[in-house]
C-alpha cells in the first residue's frame, strides 16, 4: 500500500531512480545524498562509515554519478592550503542541469 509522506522525506524524479545505465548502488547513493542537509559531509570516507558497500563500491558509484551528470566534483584549495574536494550534487535531469 502505498501511502502519502506528509513530513520527513526526499522526492527522487522517475529519471534518477529508473535509470537504465547507472548501478543500483549509485542509484542509491544519489537517492541518500539527495536526503541530506545542504552542506552534509559526502566523502567517500564518510560515506563508507556509513554504509556497508565499502570506498572502492562508495568510489565506483561517485563516478557513475558523475559521468551521467547527477553530481559534479572540483579539487579546491582551502586556506590552510590542504586541498579537498568540493561535491555538488543535482536532483534535475542531467540535461537540465548543464543548461
Amino acid at each position: 500500500m502505498n501511502e502519502p509522506h506528509h513530513e520527513n522525506f526526499t522526492v527522487v524524479g522517475n529519471h534518477l531512480a529508473q535509470h537504465a545505465e547507472l548501478s543500483l548502488t549509485a542509484i542509491g547513493l544519489a537517492v541518500h545524498i539527495q536526503s541530506l542537509p545542504k552542506g552534509t559531509p559526502i566523502g567517500i570516507k564518510t560515506l563508507a562509515g556509513k554504509f556497508p558497500e565499502g570506498e572502492i563500491r562508495i568510489a565506483a558509484a561517485l563516478r557513475e554519478l558523475e559521468e551521467h551528470g547527477y553530481l559534479s566534483r572540483a579539487k579546491e584549495r582551502l586556506q590552510s592550503g590542504r586541498m579537498t574536494t568540493r561535491t555538488t550534487s543535482y536532483n534535475c535531469r542531467p540535461s537540465a542541469a548543464a543548461a
